[in-house]
């Protein structure tokens, strides 16, 4: 799961504009506020608000409970997951027990 979908994670660039994600930093689309702003753009409400299960790729997939969604830029595109990796991961995970 991201960061970005969560309270407290901010990326404060040196102009003072607020992000919630260091890979949208300085992508003037995604700011959610500056340092000056009383209430936050649009843009913050969507990732605060982001649901995954609201996505149907996401909704029926079996790896929704190890990735979270994802990153909310990525979802734009296509997963972000690389399904074969996430399921080697858990082989070897569960394999060495």
């Amino acid at each position: 799961m991201s960061g970005a979908v969560t309270q407290s994670h901010y990326v404060i660039d040196y102009l003072g504009d607020v992000y919630k994600c260091f890979v949208v930093a300085g992508d003037k689309r995604f700011r959610v506020f500056t340092l000056q702003d009383e209430n936050p753009s649009p843009v913050f409400y969507d990732f605060m608000g982001f649901d995954p299960l609201r996505i149907d790729k996401c909704r029926t997939c079996a790896m929704l409970p190890l990735c979270g969604g994802g990153c909310l830029v990525s979802k734009e595109k296509e997963c972000s997951y690389d399904r074969e990796k996430i399921k080697a991961m858990v082989d070897i995970r569960y394999r060495n027990k």
